[in-house]
């Protein structure tokens, strides 16, 4: 908890400083004893505990084996840290310091996310890109990996997360291209349909699929049975 960060620390060793603050915030002592005696401390026993709770704590018979005291991570049922509690912790920290955009961003955001019918790993990309952890030359300067954040592709502007999925020139070509919009003819500059006008073609047939299946069919005409002639001679069917 004492070790400090070097100008040549690696990636890795930068990384677990930075979660120290984490685990200080979230460890304790696991010690009800008076210090440096093996002895009942009453008074934060009582204070922590119920009082039928604390009179039965301090009847308990305190082991003669020295072990010495530890930290413990709270968090979790057997005291050992987990990335997983730590991130729950700062979830609910976050949560309490801003409720409302918590409560109403994170909540319908996310969860129409994960529930888009698509292939996991598109969820997960989207998931990556709402939270801008992506690998951007700009987050991995941010951290240290690298040291140039320009675009590789236009050298002109730092790769962001927005540069490198929107703004770039790069990027748009590929949004206006048919490899996402199979059919589109944007690069012949031919006639394209605007948004509201697919949403109101989609709409109406839609209502006209309904109306078909609502509508009463109509009478049933027999079938009449067809036989087999012979044709006559010199004539081919």
């Amino acid at each position: 908890m004492e070790a400090s960060v070097h100008p040549r620390s690696s990636f890795a060793w930068r990384s677990i400083l930075q979660a120290r603050d984490v685990i200080s915030q979230g460890t304790v002592w696991r010690d009800l004893f008076f210090e440096d005696r093996r002895v009942w401390d009453p008074g934060l026993v009582e204070s922590l505990f119920l009082t039928w709770e604390a009179e039965t704590i301090l009847r308990i018979p305190i082991s003669e084996g020295h072990v010495k005291d530890q930290l413990i991570w709270p968090l979790t049922p057997d005291g050992n840290f987990s990335v997983r509690s730590a991130y729950r912790m700062l979830e609910s920290t976050a949560c309490f310091l801003n409720p409302r955009s918590s409560m109403d961003g994170v909540s319908k955001v996310w969860k129409g996310m994960w529930k888009i019918k698509t292939p996991n790993k598109i969820r997960h990309f989207l998931w990556r890109a709402a939270r801008d952890s992506l690998p951007t030359k700009q987050n991995l300067c941010q951290r240290h990996v690298l040291v140039d954040a320009s675009c590789p592709l236009c050298d002109e502007h730092t790769e962001s997360l927005m540069h490198c999925l929107w703004l770039c020139d790069h990027a748009k070509a590929v949004w206006k291209s048919d490899i996402c919009f199979p059919g589109a003819s944007v690069r012949e500059n031919q006639p394209t349909w605007q948004l509201k006008e697919i949403g109101d073609s989609a709409r109406a047939l839609v209502q006209e699929f309904f109306e078909a299946c609502q509508s009463d069919s109509g009478p049933i005409v027999p079938t009449v049975p067809v036989r087999w002639s012979r044709p006559p001679e010199g004539i081919y069917r």
